[in-house]
């Protein structure tokens, strides 16, 4: 296991967000003109999903033996090929909603439905990991279960109080 410095991070973050207002105007000037037996969009859905799920698997199992420069090249360019395939299959997808149908209600309520399941999937996928580790071990998930276990995780815990409601400190502690 390797450490990141995290100014990398930040110079990173930045950089990619340059890079997405780069890389969505022509994606989509792409799949605008693209013309396929799948249509417009479908092929960029179809390929750009491949390589988002290969991006994944390298930005999350990197090598282990890295050097730091090494490793800070290794998240920089692994999330900047996430970012640009997430890019080539979200552009299209977003834009194939108008295209289903020129009513204004029907397009509408495909919104509606096609956001109020992106909520409910983002809902279920952020708690899943408690509910699942719940259910494995028998012992609700909450600050003071976790900080028993593993006491060196309480200053991870502090830094994401809206997650967890605060534990009051013990004696002696800053």
């Amino acid at each position: 296991m390797w450490e990141f410095p995290c100014r990398w991070s930040g110079c990173c973050s930045s950089e990619w967000g340059f890079f997405d207002a780069v890389t969505d105007p022509i994606i989509g000037l792409l799949s605008d003109r693209t013309r396929s037996r799948f249509g417009r969009r479908r092929p960029y859905i179809a390929v750009g999903s491949v390589f988002v799920a290969a991006a994944l698997v390298l930005l999350f199992v990197p090598p282990q033996s890295m050097e730091i420069a090494a490793a800070t090249v290794w998240f920089a360019v692994s999330i900047f090929a996430l970012f640009f395939f997430w890019t080539v299959v979200v552009v299209p997808f977003e834009s194939m909603g108008p295209e289903i149908s020129l009513d204004y209600n029907e397009r509408t309520a495909l919104f509606g439905v096609r956001d109020g399941l992106l909520i409910a999937g983002t809902l279920a996928a952020a708690s899943s990991p408690s509910m699942v580790l719940t259910k494995m071990t028998g012992v609700p998930l909450t600050e003071k279960t976790i900080t028993e276990k593993r006491p060196e995780y309480r200053r991870y815990i502090e830094t994401v109080p809206a997650f967890f409601p605060r534990m009051p400190k013990k004696r002696g502690e800053p």
